[in-house]
């Protein structure tokens, strides 16, 4: 394993480490998921999509970001996809 291995593996704990810590931080995260469904499922769908498309880029390019990749651009794109499929199944 790589330090930037190590450096993502921590960042991630330290994101999800306060909601297992903390019930105040995870009663509010179900308070606002409950009052603002679509938001919350728009936010966590483009985080959890960025993290696979950065684990692939890692698995095959060695890189976790790499010039012309364009994190936020694909975040934007998934948000997009998440809110086109939103829409075709209330049709």
């Amino acid at each position: 394993m790589k330090k930037q291995d190590f450096l993502f593996i921590i960042l991630v704990v330290v994101v999800f480490l306060p909601f297992f810590l903390s019930d105040a931080v995870y009663d509010w995260y179900k308070s606002f998921n409950a009052a603002h469904g679509m938001v919350m499922s728009f936010l966590k769908f483009a985080i959890l999509s960025s993290l696979g498309e950065v684990l692939g880029l890692r698995i095959s390019a060695g890189v976790y970001n790499r010039k012309g990749f364009g994190i936020i651009p694909r975040m934007v794109v998934w948000l997009i996809h998440i809110n086109q499929s939103a829409c075709n199944r209330n049709l």
